[in-house]
């Protein structure tokens, strides 16, 4: 029989997973990269808002040396997941889950990392370059 793990545990068990395994394959791939010319972008660049949305790919093709023309962006937008409708897709699967109930679980997190983690899931979100406030 299955048994209900408590938040707290939970979240150190994927803290763990987090750190040991996926941390270190994302630095490792961030290495390899970093000798050649690439572009990163944030995933939530594309989910804030409409301008963030805009200029997550304006920064791409200005990477990529492509003018990024109003017909260009219009078709990204009107094709593409747009903002709007990943506000929505995110809405829909957060709204059970409160403001409040969120910010105890950040700070849950950052609790469990200065207990067992030594700060290193903090330190990923910079040494990727993605800060989540």
């Amino acid at each position: 029989m299955l048994q209900k793990l408590s938040t707290k545990d939970g979240l150190a068990l994927q803290m763990f997973v987090s750190t040991s395994v996926t941390h270190k394959q994302m630095i490792a791939a961030r290495q390899r990269y970093s000798k050649k010319k690439y572009k990163s972008v944030c995933l939530e660049s594309f989910s804030r808002n409409g301008e963030s949305y805009r200029e997550a790919w304006g920064s791409i093709f200005d990477f990529l040396g492509l003018p990024a023309t109003k017909n260009i962006m219009e078709m990204i937008e009107n094709h593409g997941p747009s903002a709007k409708t990943l506000r929505a897709h995110k809405k829909k699967h957060m709204d059970s889950t409160s403001t409040e109930a969120k910010n105890k679980l950040k700070t849950l997190v950052r609790e469990i990392d200065k207990e067992l983690f030594d700060g290193r899931v903090a330190a990923l979100e910079q040494e990727l370059g993605c800060p989540n406030g």
